[in-house]
């Protein structure tokens, strides 16, 4: 996956992410972004580079309401990333949303290994993929 800057490390990227929008937002801690927001923000391809990173966030600044940025805040482009767009881009079945979130917080825990992720959910591996698939959840890389 290609990444802001080749040489960039995930963890870089975030902090990258991170002091943009505390730039954007007028200083430190005045924005948090949720986990899942964070998680698509690191993972997306950013083919705009630094600029299309700044207007995005410049726009999330903008619309954010209660001092939060949060998945839905998320502009569609971002969302979908190299998926069609004739697809939806969250579900809409609140069990689906459910299932989504919990299988995005588990793998963010056990730091996106898939084989401990699918234990802990008694899936198969295959069914777990076919899953991340079917919510668009890619691993950050």
């Amino acid at each position: 996956m290609k990444r802001l800057f080749i040489a960039i490390d995930l963890q870089v990227q975030a902090e990258l992410i991170r002091h943009l929008l505390d730039g954007e937002a007028g200083g430190p801690g005045r924005l948090e972004i949720e986990p899942e927001a964070m998680a698509l923000m690191d993972a997306y391809e950013w083919p705009g580079n630094i600029r299309q990173l700044r207007n995005t966030l410049r726009t999330l600044v903008g619309l954010s309401e209660g001092g939060v940025i949060r998945v839905d805040d998320l502009p569609d482009d971002l969302l979908l990333g190299e998926e069609s767009l004739d697809r939806p881009a969250r579900p809409s079945n609140p069990l689906d949303v459910a299932e989504r979130d919990a299988i995005l917080r588990e793998l963010e825990a056990a730091h996106w290994n898939v084989t401990r992720v699918a234990s802990k959910l008694t899936l198969s591996r295959n069914t777990l993929y076919r899953k991340m698939k079917r919510y668009r959840i890619k691993p950050p890389r």
